[in-house]
């Protein structure tokens, strides 16, 4: 009869192998027949303990848009707590609006979260500095952070018309797990919270794709963090209403394809923001990009940019501040639709597209028309002495002198910028002086410059245009032609690149001229001439 080994029997090992076979097989598998109903406790197994589970249901712990917040959270956290024990997958069933007064803490590489369009609304009791903290506890290699970590999930913060949250909707990174990593972030819905998006430390290839964030602080993340920003991804979202502010200061940057409504971007660290395929419309709010830290670079790639036609615009698109002299803006392909109310000279310097006196390169150009007018910057302006700061005429000639009299210099008593304008008088005749600068065929020009006209007597007017020269010097076109007769006040002289500023075939050069034209005594002033191709 089998049996077991008594302590200390020498033969102890095959009186156990004989045990053992009673009911097992060799390999150690069970042997047919030997476990039944006489063997099980009652009611020891069932159909709910023998399935084998998806996911965990908040629902199925009491989570319901009828329960208070309190209950919710103990619901919410009893199914993390079985899917971390069980397959890792969180998952609200329905599309209820729960309310909720404690954050969720999610370490990525034990569960995931997905919602059905399920709205998390914070309740008048809520506590803490962020709704959901997103973190990898786990240390190299990553592969339990891949994935989606959250997706189908909507954050309330407060209703539209309340005052915001104040906190963080969502926040990623941790202050202590370096490895927050390669995990991404889809489909979730951010409204009603002072900041929506927060990054904080080692933080680094996260992806956030297909979401929409709402008002406040849209996106934030400090400068100088530390393991932190590794091609971080933001694709396919969307950032609106209620004037909207994205602010990075660290990391490097790919948005692509993702609109952003009325909303300021401001790098204000040594990061490398990239917009690629994207869609500015900023309505209200400019210079909507603000590149104000002296090592900050940010790239647009193919991005659109769209002026309301109902709004006056009286500040430059864009702005770099100028210390910034090697790193800046650099703009691609940029596609406009513009509007006859983009007038930024009404409160900048200047009608530019960009502001700020920092580095400005520009690469191609599209739009619906260039008729409304402006420079692209001064910081990269082609013209020498445009604004006469070399306190005489330098890099200027004399195109034509007909008639009368005629007088070119610099007028340090006279200028609307700086310390002195150009300065051109007549009696009885024209002058037009000029200076061309490098261009090729198929590149934009665009122009603009300021001036004023003091007719003592008779009639008079200014002049001004633009030609396009061949490398012999000969005119192959003329376009943005201007002729003001009462300019008393330095007026912005915006439209010169007309409605088709493109060099023609041929082009080595184009050429700006100004001058001034009267019957009798006439006096005009220059200042701020600017011409730059892409």
């Amino acid at each position: 009869m089998a049996r077991l080994p008594n302590p200390g029997e020498a033969d102890w090992g095959e009186v156990l192998n004989e045990y053992l076979r009673v009911s097992h097989e060799d390999d150690g598998r069970l042997k047919a027949g030997v476990t039944g109903a006489t063997q099980l406790a009652s009611k020891s197994v069932t159909a709910d303990k023998l399935a084998v589970r998806e996911y965990y249901a908040p629902e199925d712990y009491g989570c319901s848009a009828a329960a208070d917040a309190a209950t919710n959270d103990a619901a919410i956290a009893a199914a993390i707590a079985a899917a971390t024990a069980g397959n890792g997958v969180v998952q609200f069933r329905d599309r209820g609006t729960y309310a909720i007064s404690k954050p969720i803490i999610q370490d990525v590489s034990k569960f995931v979260v997905r919602g059905n369009k399920t709205r998390l609304a914070m309740s008048s009791r809520f506590g803490g500095s962020f709704a959901w903290g997103v973190f990898s506890s786990s240390s190299y290699p990553y592969e339990r952070n891949l994935g989606t970590a959250i997706s189908g999930i909507i954050l309330a913060g407060t209703v539209p018309g309340q005052t915001p949250l104040a906190t963080a909707a969502l926040q990623i990174g941790h202050e202590t797990y370096t490895n927050n990593c390669l995990l991404s972030i889809d489909t979730v819905y951010i409204s009603g919270f002072e900041t929506g998006i927060k990054y904080i430390q080692n933080a680094w290839r996260v992806k956030v794709a297909n979401c929409r964030v709402t008002g406040g602080r849209a996106l934030i993340a400090a400068p100088r963090l530390a393991n932190f920003g590794e091609n971080l991804l933001v694709e396919n979202c969307m950032i609106e209403s209620y004037d909207p502010t994205i602010t990075i200061g660290s990391g490097e940057w790919n948005f692509t394809n993702c609109s952003f409504n009325n909303t300021r971007i401001t790098l204000d660290g040594d990061c490398v923001v990239k917009l690629n395929g994207c869609h500015l419309e900023p309505h209200t709010i400019y210079p909507c990009i603000a590149v104000s830290h002296p090592e900050a670079t940010m790239v647009l790639n193919e991005t659109t940019w769209i002026v309301d036609p109902d709004v006056t615009i009286s500040k430059a698109a864009f702005t770099v501040v100028e210390s910034n002299k090697t790193k800046g803006l650099i703009i691609r392909n940029l596609d406009t639709i513009q509007s006859a109310n983009y007038m930024p000279h009404a409160k900048d310097t200047n009608c530019v597209l960009v502001s700020g006196g920092g580095r400005v390169d520009m690469q191609g150009y599209s739009a619906n028309t260039n008729g409304y007018g402006f420079a692209i910057a001064k910081s990269n302006n082609l013209v020498f002495n445009g604004s006469a700061e070399k306190g005489n005429t330098s890099g200027w000639s004399t195109y034509a002198s007909y008639g009368g009299p005629t007088t070119f210099g610099v007028d340090a008593s006279v200028y609307r910028t700086a310390n002195a304008s150009f300065k051109l008088s007549t009696k009885a005749s024209s002058i037009y002086i000029g200076q061309a600068v490098p261009c090729r065929p198929g590149q934009w020009v665009f122009a603009q410059c300021w001036n004023k006209i003091l007719i003592e007597s008779g009639t008079g007017g200014t002049f001004v245009s633009l030609d396009f020269l061949s490398a012999k010097n000969d005119v192959i076109a003329t376009i943005g032609y201007n002729n003001t007769t009462r300019t008393t006040d330095w007026t912005c002289q915006r439209h010169l690149s007309g409605t088709s500023p493109v060099a023609p075939p041929g082009t080595a050069y184009v050429r700006i001229y100004i001058g001034v034209t009267g019957t009798d005594t006439t006096v005009a002033w220059y200042d701020e001439v600017i011409i730059n191709v892409a």
